[in-house]
């Protein structure tokens, strides 16, 4: 299936062993739902080697031979297609009865129904997602995905080289693709363009591209290529990026200029055909919640109301605390290790994962977050990577220290790991819930306050959530009601004192990505009610290390699952 771009469907048989193992309910795991399972498993997967390198390190295993570099289409009818295959795959699913089903395999197929339910729901939006911004947008991901492309062999090389060669064939589909969204008034504002083409331009013009160094110093490191070899493909790689690489940037900066002036509006979703309906159906598919858009802003109104009561009720304590310094007596080197030695909270990783903490790509760090975490592949257990942005990141303190843990433990990289060594069927170790990866991850940036200062939790999550859930809620005034510049800054004034070049920044950082804020914070807060709730429902017996290791155990979900889960244990 093609949830994403990167996503292209596949059907080949799967030479993945299918265990028999008992349950808790002692029940043997059904032989041939597991052996849909491998089906659904490549069907996801795909056959794009990009895709297929980042996935897994030994695809062999899984009969994965022979993959070919193909340019990305994004067709509305092969979109159309993709949801056609998911509806026939949830009917092959749905056959299975539960009682014929193990415990994991039951929880499986809820999880896999829902998965495609939500993304069922985007079927009448085929050609509104963007494929280009200025944040994560393909045109900005891709030298990053090919300067972290893996070389396990000489087939590798060559399909790194087939992607330079044509990216100007995908650059030409997706202008075809955003010709088509502009025409119909929901494509990309003139505003979002220009951001757009300034990042073409600083590519074009780097005095030498960054994935010249990066691909010299990897081919520096293969042991099974000859010094002549090296010698040849470093070459090669030169010319590619010099000639058809640029090249490529160059037509897309060109084309995208043809496209301003189409869009007759500011970039909100309520401005598309069915925009608010869109808006709604983005939110439950990417978000993995049922709520709709007006119980979702009754559910912030309502979280905001009781930050703002809590603080007024604890201002003093709360603002003593606001100075902490969570760094005292750490460094960034030494960051991770002090994470890794205070979870005692949490559950344990039987296995030493070797890590290492790179500095983001120069071209990407005025473009995106403060960091990143690349997943790794889920079958073995390689080396992690974590990038890091010095511009976002200039000061030793308390955002490096939560933000290192968001991206490593007990945060992405430690849930990512956790989950994958996990008896889970591989399906499930490939399908992403946003909401709960981030949901998971902005949850342990204040957890780890806790192990600084315990009482001060409270007051650097007051800090950090309740502004948040403002820009959320501007994020609904925005898509959801058509807020103007003038009536969003109406509703900050309610709230902060901000300069007009602030909020305009943030108005047209939501314009282009909608919803951002929402995979992070509202995520963030349903989390806390599904420890709140279980808190509640165990008494004495409950404890964090209870609570983490159910929720890490479950893996990415949607929330209705989650609760449910939580709600039935014994």
């Amino acid at each position: 299936m093609k949830k994403l771009f990167l996503f292209i469907l596949i059907t080949i048989l799967s030479f993945t062993l299918i265990s028999c193992t008992k349950d808790t309910n002692d029940r043997i795991d059904n032989v041939e739902f597991n052996a849909l399972l491998d089906e659904a498993f490549l069907e996801f997967l795909g056959t794009d080697p990009l895709n297929v390198n980042y996935s897994l390190m030994y695809p062999e295993e899984y009969g994965i031979t022979d993959l070919t570099v193909i340019p990305y289409s994004f067709l509305t009818s092969e979109l159309q297609e993709d949801f056609l295959d998911l509806k026939d795959l949830k009917n092959r699913i749905i056959v299975f009865s539960d009682d014929t089903l193990s415990n994991s395999q039951i929880l499986t197929k809820k999880i896999l129904i829902d998965y495609i339910d939500r993304n069922l729901l985007l079927e009448n939006f085929a050609g509104y997602d963007a494929i280009l911004n200025s944040s994560l947008g393909y045109q900005l991901m891709l030298p990053f995905s090919l300067a972290e492309y893996r070389f396990d062999d000489l087939a590798d090389i060559n399909h790194y080289f087939d992607y330079l060669s044509t990216t100007k064939d995908t650059f030409e589909n997706i202008i075809s693709y955003e010709s088509i969204r502009s025409n119909s008034n929901i494509g990309l504002t003139d505003t979002a363009i220009d951001k757009i083409i300034t990042q073409c331009e600083d590519l074009i013009n780097q005095e030498e591209n960054y994935l010249i160094e990066v691909f010299n110093q990897k081919i520096d490191n293969l042991s099974f290529l000859t010094e002549t070899e090296k010698t040849s493909l470093k070459a090669e790689n030169l010319s590619l990026i010099e000639n058809d690489f640029v090249d490529a940037y160059i037509y897309l900066k060109d084309a995208l200029v043809s496209l301003k002036g189409v869009v007759t509006h500011n970039g909100a979703i309520c401005n598309y055909l069915n925009g608010m309906d869109y808006y709604q159906a983005s939110f439950q598919a990417n978000i993995g919640s049922d709520l709709t858009i007006p119980e979702l802003e009754d559910y912030l109104e309502v979280k905001l109301s009781r930050l703002l009561i809590n603080y007024s009720l604890n201002q003093s304590k709360y603002n003593s605390k606001f100075t902490l310094d969570l760094m005292e007596g750490l460094e960034v080197d030494n960051l991770i290790e002090y994470f890794k030695t205070n979870m005692s909270d949490f559950p344990l990783l039987d296995i030493e994962i070797e890590y290492e903490v790179k500095e983001m790509y120069e071209n990407m760090q005025d473009s995106v977050a403060a960091a990143m975490y690349l997943i790794s592949p889920i079958d073995t257990n390689s080396k992690e990577y974590i990038y890091l942005n010095p511009t976002s990141l200039t000061d030793v303190n308390n955002t490096l220290f939560q933000t290192v843990a968001h991206e490593s433990y007990p945060g992405h990289l430690f849930q990512h790991v956790y989950f994958k060594n996990t008896d889970a069927h591989d399906v499930r170790k490939i399908i992403d819930y946003t909401g709960y990866s981030e949901g998971w991850a902005k949850y342990i940036e204040n957890e780890v306050v806790g192990m600084v200062d315990s009482s001060a939790k409270k007051a650097i999550e007051y800090m950090d959530t309740s502004s948040s859930i403002i820009i959320c809620l501007l994020d609904i005034g925005i898509h959801y009601h058509g807020w103007d510049l003038s009536e969003a800054t109406t509703f900050l004034n309610n709230y902060f004192q901000l300069e007009t070049s602030q909020v305009e920044e943030l108005y047209n950082s939501l314009l282009e990505i909608p919803l951002m804020y929402m995979e992070y914070f509202f995520t963030y807060f349903q989390i806390q009610d599904l420890k709140t709730n279980f808190k509640d429902k165990m008494g004495s017996d409950y404890s964090d290390l209870l609570f983490h290791t159910i929720l890490l155990d479950i893996g990415p979900a949607p929330f209705s699952i989650l609760e449910e889960v939580f709600e039935n244990y014994k």
